[in-house]
């Protein structure tokens, strides 16, 4: 082993590196001849107190150091274990240092403890906190940027899909570049549909994601948000037939209310408004929540909110809920209109001109004066001849001759 950056007096010290040399000599094995080479340093450094220097260029160690190691090419190796070694050492001196093999990081022991010391940047670290509902097309997002990992976060934001753990290749919102709290709106969702979302963060490393949380959006007509009218529900997607919840005003001071939507017979997109079935006493109801058994119809100010919104109405009657045997539909504004005015209206010497007829067997010739009819639900009337509708609604609705003893199984009315 050659010292040639050794700067010092010829003192004693230096008669002990001859007794090295000599030993360097013989036929030793060379963990000795090391440790003799060692040992000599650390005599000439306490013999001379002004400390050593190791490597190229040579000269004095920096006065702060008792030791200082120059090279241009290598670094300084010390010894490397894994965590479970580092514990087994016994008595550890403060100060002590080693790297770990189990985390990259060189450790450092200090009044009993091992410190993490200094550790290679990793992925940053990014939870989801939550994803709140804001419309049926749209969740606000919220997320936090907990570390950086030890490099700058270029980006962070919110990662969503329909499948489990989506990642930056499916719908992305970015949300800024730190570290923190931060959030996210999630739009363009379709309704009654599972979406999972992720918040991540990109650093120098890589990107990192947080855990994923999953929410399913609100189908248009259900509580959490119901719809204007069965046309608009139609309309959406949903073309099942079934009790849906409207909320006719919007911002209004009508709360919301259940009725049946029939989303399959004449092309969908029907708001029952009544109905009544033979042998019972209608009555007004805030909300239609039975289908074909028991009578009511709703309030005439919701009527007339849905009928803004609607063009046609359609009168049903029969056994079979809720296509019917029997059905005609308006082909002209009349009918809508008296509707959205609360006004009665009678269908008189006009026969195939306001309705037509759907399926089986209607018509409007009668030509006499209203008898009952006023207002809704007791609105439309025709009288005297065979096959032709009585419809008073609220108390008499029959499509043959014979008034309200003929009536059949159920009669509803409805508009799209």
């Amino acid at each position: 082993m050659l010292c040639y950056d050794y700067v010092g007096k010829e003192t004693k010290a230096f008669s002990t590196f001859r007794m090295v040399l000599m030993l360097n000599s013989m036929e030793t094995k060379g963990l000795f001849r090391f440790g003799c080479v060692l040992l000599f340093l650390l005599i000439v450094a306490i013999g001379t107190a002004q400390g050593v220097k190791i490597g190229n260029p040579p000269g004095q160690p920096h006065a702060s150091s008792v030791m200082e190691l120059a090279d241009s090419s290598r670094g300084l190796l010390v010894p490397r274990l894994t965590t479970a070694q580092r514990n087994a050492i016994a008595n550890p001196a403060d100060g002590l240092i080693v790297f770990n093999l189990s985390t990259g990081c060189l450790n450092v022991y200090f009044q009993g403890f091992w410190s993490a010391g200094l550790c290679p940047p990793t992925l940053a670290t990014v939870q989801t906190d939550s994803a709140v509902f804001l419309s049926i097309s749209s969740h606000q997002a919220y997320g936090t940027v907990i570390g950086d990992g030890g490099l700058p976060v270029a980006a962070r934001g919110f990662c969503f899909n329909t499948q489990p753990l989506p990642d930056t290749s499916h719908f992305v919102v970015n949300c800024g570049s730190s570290t923190g709290n931060f959030t996210g709106v999630l739009s363009g969702l379709a309704s009654n549909q599972t979406y999972y979302v992720r918040a991540f963060a990109v650093n120098g490393i890589g990107v990192a994601y947080g855990n994923a949380l999953s929410f399913t959006t609100p189908q248009l007509g259900s509580i959490q948000l119901p719809a204007v009218s069965c046309k608009r529900i139609y309309d959406s997607g949903q073309m099942q037939n079934g009790l849906y919840y409207l909320d006719v005003d919007s911002t209004g001071p009508m709360q919301a209310f259940q009725t049946y939507c029939d989303m399959v017979n004449d092309g969908g997109g029907w708001t029952l408004l009544l109905n009544r079935t033979a042998g019972h006493q209608t009555i007004q109801k805030t909300s239609i929540d039975s289908t074909g058994v028991g009578s009511g119809y709703l309030p005439a100010a919701a009527v007339q909110v849905i009928s803004q919104a609607s063009n046609q109405v359609r009168l049903r009657t029969g056994s079979v809920f809720p296509g019917f045997d029997h059905a005609v539909v308006s082909n002209t504004t009349a009918a809508i209109m008296a509707l959205r005015n609360n006004q009665n209206w009678n269908q008189t010497g006009a026969s195939g001109n306001a309705w037509t007829v759907v399926s089986g067997s209607w018509c409007w010739t009668a030509n006499c004066s209203p008898s009952g009819a006023s207002s809704w639900p007791n609105m439309y009337h025709s009288c005297g001849l065979a096959n032709c509708v009585h419809w008073l609604s609220g108390d008499c609705f029959s499509r043959t001759s014979g008034g309200c003893s003929s009536a059949e199984d159920v009669n509803t009315v409805w508009v799209r």
